[in-house]
């Protein structure tokens, strides 16, 4: 399948990595062609407006330390 997803690849001039995302999103929403269409309005509270802020979203990650380990020498 790897040759197939390459060959279209180059006749269409997309990325591989997008090719096989959508190919993905096919195969897990039911292997219709509505399944390729964006769905961002259905991601959320249902009922509730979304809005956006100016500022990154999403979960706050804290910079990793830097862990060192004593070794001893013989």
């Amino acid at each position: 399948m790897g040759a197939l997803v390459a060959l279209h690849a180059e006749a269409t001039a997309m990325q591989r990595k997008t090719l096989y995302r959508l190919l993905y999103r096919y195969w897990t929403l039911g292997q219709i062609r509505n399944a390729l269409l964006p769905n961002y309005e259905n991601v959320g509270a249902p009922g509730k407006a979304r809005v956006f802020a100016k500022r990154w979203m999403g979960m706050f990650v804290a910079p990793r330390r830097e862990v060192r380990c004593a070794v001893e020498t013989i």
